[in-house]
């Protein structure tokens, strides 16, 4: 209902002619009754203020001679009498200071009011249609005596306004019903022609085409009834013509539609076809274009149309239409043929053609069609597969493929290059062909059943080529599927990882030697205090006893035990490259030729020495007595493994290696080295005792005839200087040891190697002395005030530093260990030097932990006492610093905290 009501008010022109004269009433007695209520509330406001105000007036001319007397209840009386007036809210009587003497409300007795007026009058403090606040001073005379303060409400004149606004919404009401029912007559009267019009227009519609509209009256309604029936009458005599004309081209359209039907059946198949289908005039023009051929080319029907083919190939290719055009004239037969195009964005594709002349009804040729077919992923496939094909039959790594019982169907070349079988020999065969003896039947069969399962194996195969010689590959193996998922074939990519795994050998090999030589250095500090103490306290007791005492030679006995104990150290150092090395230029030759007289003696008169010397060699930078404790100890080695009668061999050399050579072979590094070889014809050895004749304390000699450490200490020293060792042997063919030391850039003079020889002695010079070891400080104290000098004794670099500041006369020497707590001996000895000039320094370790030196080699000026030293020993060193000359190199210690 309410829904037929709104379509009424809002979708017909009587609905809406009602509902606007409806809102026009709405809207004029609303601003009536609005502008009627403001004028009333002002009225009432103006009233209400006024009452306000003369009764603020009497009340204050009443109450100040009550207020002058301080009549209490007088005042109260005046101001309840004020309550007659209905509109009261409160009366208040106050004093001149503003206490409160009367009021309606009898809660404010006693209390201040402080918002009055500053002047004397009347003062209106408020004005709101809830409240009207006016006070009025109180005067006798010209005397203010207090003041009346008085509140009036309009509670009436809220009423008066309520009705008039109610009165005035029922008026509005009112106004709009009888608005609506006059515009309801009114538009009835006015819209009922225009509805016998739509009621013509209704039954025209469902079919009656008499129906006519009435005509009845004047007025402008009439008027257009009747010429809306005119417009019937034209528009159906329209009608009868159309529908003779109609059937006229019902027959046509059906003999067109039949003789289109050929043609649209064509043309869909012409346009649903994926490939190019095209038509050219004789010229060569465009003439038809199909969907396919705009998927292939990426051009649109507009964009051809009445251009030459020619657009679509390529440069190169511009005349090739042109001249089938002319094989097609001449009525020669075209098979399907392969060409190239080129798309609208430049791309160049492969397309198959197919060609054939259009004739006209007199049978000549007046055109060609063209069907193209993309062939591009066809090639592009056939070009992969001949990539892959040159790929595996370039590759590095052996491919084969079997099929699923194990027979080899193919194999590359690499297969060929690394067997040693060829690929006629291998075909037909099984992989059985490079078994070896390494793998046993459980690993073969565990292969196979991951290869039956469908999954992929990888693993290490050690095969055999065709000529016996063992190899080792990294497998891997994955089935071949066909279209089903069925297996079909097994396909094995193998790496040959020989050389590989001999490098990672060798490698583990070096890194196993560097961790032992990190353990030897770690443990020879401690070591070395231990045997300073031996040797030290050995010394002193064998200057305390005469040789004819029994104790005398057990010392003597204890201090060679504490030396060969000291040269294992020092052989330990030697291997772990922690041995402090004074390095010169040396000429190897040279070197080596002086060392030979004393070879010969230690290898004996049963032993050959064969000297090879080589040409326009390179000097090395290395420490002498380093040299000659390598070619000691790999002559003894070589001594040793030879049985009654046989030959040693040393050689120099120089060779260069490169980038290359060193990536294929694992120690080696590049750049210019000078060889050292020591060979013999003895016993040799296998590969196991090769790969540990470098580690300490292995020895293949008999109990108590070898210490191990010979070849240790060899491998030290070698890699101390940067250079590299290499050992070929085979049992019962001899052993050969190659040293190659980096060549020194410079090609001059090589230094000679002066003796200085300095007397030992004491003296009476004041020594600087620093140890943390308590038992080794008393001990060398000892030692140095027993040669004469007086000794200031520091157990820690801080004690040292106040013995120096504190001590007024010059201290000669400063005799300190390298590691010491709080700071090590090199900074102890620089803060020295800046508080003592000339200050000289003898430094003593176990071992240098590079401190002092530069990857184990003595800077210039450094001068070390290497422990364990005997009293001999330390009274050479010292005196020998204190008798240098000033200022020279050896006599001053350089600035090394940087």
């Amino acid at each position: 209902m309410m829904r037929g009501l709104r379509n009424y008010l809002f979708g017909t022109l009587r609905g809406r002619l009602i509902v606007g004269v409806a809102l026009v009433h709405a809207v004029m007695m609303s601003v009536f009754i609005a502008d009627l209520t403001l004028r009333q509330r002002k009225s009432v406001l103006d009233h209400q203020r006024d009452t306000a105000q003369v009764m603020s007036h009497l009340l204050a001319i009443s109450a100040a001679e009550w207020i002058a007397a301080d009549d209490l209840s007088g005042l109260q009386e005046l101001v309840e009498a004020q309550r007659r007036n209905p509109e009261l809210i409160f009366a208040i009587l106050v004093d001149a200071h503003g206490r409160v003497l009367a009021a309606t409300e009898k809660a404010r007795l006693g209390q201040f009011m402080l918002d009055l007026p500053d002047t004397a009058g009347q003062t209106v403090l408020s004005v709101t249609p809830d409240l009207v606040d006016v006070a009025t001073s109180s005067m006798i005379g010209t005397h203010l005596v207090g003041w009346a303060r008085v509140g009036v409400g309009q509670t009436a004149a809220a009423e008066d306004l309520a009705s008039i606004l109610k009165d005035g919404i029922a008026y509005t009401l009112s106004a709009i019903l009888i608005g609506s029912l006059i515009a309801w007559l009114m538009g009835r009267r006015f819209t009922r022609r225009l509805y016998a019009i739509q009621t013509t227009i209704n039954e025209i519609r469902i079919g009656n085409r008499l129906a006519r509209a009435p005509v009845d009256g004047v007025d402008e309604a009439a008027m257009m009834a009747r010429e809306f029936n005119s417009m019937l009458e034209a528009a159906a005599e329209q009608d009868t013509q159309l529908r003779l004309t109609n059937e006229r081209l019902q027959v046509e359209l059906a003999e067109r539609q039949l003789a289109e039907l050929r043609l649209v059946q064509l043309a869909t198949i012409v346009e649903s076809t994926d490939d190019a289908i095209i038509s050219t005039d004789r010229d060569g023009n465009i003439t038809s274009w199909n969907r396919g051929a705009e998927r292939i080319y990426g051009y649109g029907e507009s964009e051809v149309l009445g251009r030459h083919e020619s657009m679509l190939a390529p440069p190169e290719l511009a005349g090739e239409m042109t001249a089938l055009m002319a094989r097609m004239e001449r009525a020669e037969q075209l098979p399907p043929l392969e060409s190239v195009r080129q798309r609208k964005d430049g791309e160049r594709i492969h397309v198959s053609l197919t060609l054939a002349p259009i004739r006209d009804a007199q049978g000549g040729v007046i055109g060609a069609s063209a069907i193209g077919r993309d062939i591009t992923a066809r090639k592009a496939a056939e070009e992969e597969r001949n990539r892959l094909a040159t790929a595996i039959e370039q590759a590095a790594e052996t491919i084969v493929i079997t099929d699923t019982s194990g027979t080899i169907q193919y194999v590359n070349p690499a297969f060929e290059r690394i067997t040693g079988y060829s690929r006629s020999e291998a075909i037909g065969s099984n992989p059985r062909l490079v078994k070896s003896d390494k793998q046993d039947a459980g690993y073969i069969r565990a292969m196979w059943a991951t290869l039956v399962r469908g999954e992929v194996w990888s693993g290490h195969f050690t095969n055999r080529t065709k000529d016996g010689r063992l190899y080792e590959e990294e497998a891997v193996i994955s089935p071949i599927r066909n279209a089903d998922g069925v297996i079909t074939n097994f396909v094995a990519v193998n790496r040959d990882v020989t050389r590989e795994l001999q490098l990672e050998d060798q490698f583990r090999q070096s890194q196993k030697m560097e961790a032992i030589g990190r353990l030897a250095g770690g443990v020879a500090h401690d070591f070395n205090n231990m045997l300073e103490l031996i040797i030290g306290y050995a010394d002193l007791g064998l200057e305390e006893l005469d040789e004819s005492q029994p104790l005398h030679e057990f010392l003597v006995q204890i201090r060679r035990a504490g030396e060969r104990s000291a040269n294992l150290t020092r052989q330990l150092l030697a291997f772990a490259r922690k041995q402090t090395a004074t390095p010169r230029v040396l000429d190897l030759n040279q070197t080596v030729e002086g060392m030979l007289k004393m070879l010969r003696h230690l290898i004996g008169e049963n032993v050959e020495m064969d000297w090879r010397p080589g040409s326009d060699l390179w000097p090395v930078r290395m420490d002498p007595s380093q040299l000659d404790q390598i070619l000691a100890n790999l002559c003894v080695n070589a001594r040793d493994a030879i049985t009654g009668v046989g030959r040693v061999t040393i050689e120099t050399g120089f060779n260069t290696f490169s980038g290359e050579f060193c990536s294929l072979h694992a120690g080696y590094a590049p750049g210019r080295y000078v060889m050292l070889a020591v060979g013999d014809n003895g016993v040799g050895m296998d590969d196991a005792t090769v790969a540990k004749i470098f580690e300490p304390f292995y020895t293949t000699k008999e109990l108590g005839k070898g210490t191990g450490l010979g070849l240790a200490t060899v491998y030290g020293i070698v890699s101390q200087n940067g250079g590299f060792i290499h050992v070929t042997s085979e049992p019962g063919r001899g052993s050969t040891f190659t040293i190659h030391l980096p060549a020194h850039a410079s090609r001059g003079v090589p230094e000679t190697v002066a003796g200085n020889a300095v007397p030992a002695g004491g003296g009476h010079e004041t020594i600087l002395l620093v140890e943390d070891e308590p038992a080794i400080l008393a001990m060398m104290q000892r030692m140095l005030e027993s040669l004469g000098y007086r000794v200031l004794a520091a157990a820690t670099p801080g004690r040292a530093l106040e013995l120096a500041a504190g001590h007024s006369e010059q201290i000669a020497l400063l005799v300190t260990d390298v590691v010491l707590p709080e700071m090590n001996g090199r900074d102890l000895a620089a803060e020295l030097s800046s508080l003592r000039q000339g200050l000289r320094t003898l430094f003593m370790s176990g071992y240098t932990g590079n401190v002092l030196a530069s990857h184990g080699v003595m800077d210039e000026g450094v001068q070390i006492l290497s422990k364990p030293f005997s009293k001999e020993d330390l009274a050479h060193k010292v005196r020998g610093l204190l008798d240098l000359p000033p200022g020279s190199p050896a006599g001053t210690i350089p600035d090394l905290r940087g």
